[in-house]
């Protein structure tokens, strides 16, 4: 078995919760690391490299507390 990690982004969606769960099965089937990446669409861009909004405040993060 392979000890590549296996790898999840998610972003609160139902479809991506669903791949969480089916890596954290595989992970655990493959005695692998798990790596989650935690994805945010920020609402609006500017310009190139230059967010309008800044970053979400991690302590509100309906995600973090979903996952």
């Amino acid at each position: 078995m392979s000890t590549l990690p296996v790898v999840a982004a998610v972003d609160g969606s139902d479809d991506s919760l669903r791949a969480l769960d089916w890596a954290v099965d595989a992970a655990r089937r493959r005695a692998a690391p798990l790596r989650v990446a935690h994805v945010r669409q920020y609402a609006h861009w500017v310009q190139p490299e230059v967010l309008a909004a800044g970053p979400a405040d991690p302590q509100d993060d309906s995600v973090l507390d979903q996952v």
